[in-house]
């Protein structure tokens, strides 16, 4: 049910509660709507510290999980550029199947799908190349610990 919440934007975020309250206003920053795109992006300081630790955290139920670190690093270097601007993956030397998942990703749009579970399968190929034993089953995980962090 969660899973399903998240990827069809049924979260109880203010947009969503707004509806029944009448205030749709971010309880953070003094933005007039709180759609999910604002949970992601929300200046105030409180999320942004959330954001920096949850990319902590992607990183190391990524490493636990058996995904590539190679992967891992590269998707976690997506998450600073679009949650902070901090680093440019793009620039980045990456394996060429690293390379055609990021490519898929920014096809899917990252922060309207990605962000909420919906991920390129060019990322099981990306994975099966950086040394993945079963990255059919890894992605799954990839999937599961992109929207629970």
């Amino acid at each position: 049910m969660q899973t399903c919440k998240i990827m069809h934007v049924w979260l109880p975020i203010m947009s969503m509660v707004g509806h029944i309250t009448g205030n749709k206003q971010c309880p953070g920053c003094p933005c007039r709507k709180d759609p999910i795109d604002h949970i992601i992006l929300c200046p105030c300081r409180n999320m942004k510290n959330k954001r920096e630790e949850t990319i902590v955290e992607f990183q190391k139920k990524g490493l636990n999980s058996k995904i590539p670190r190679s992967v891992t690093n590269a998707i976690r270097a997506i998450l600073k550029k679009y949650f902070n601007n901090e680093d440019d993956y793009l620039v980045r030397t990456y394996h060429p199947s690293i390379k055609a998942a990021i490519a898929a990703l920014q096809r899917i749009g990252f922060i309207h799908l990605c962000i909420r579970g919906f991920l390129a399968t060019a990322w099981i190929k990306a994975m099966s190349d950086s040394g993945s034993s079963k990255p059919e089953r890894r992605m799954p995980t990839l999937q599961k610990t992109m929207w629970m962090k």
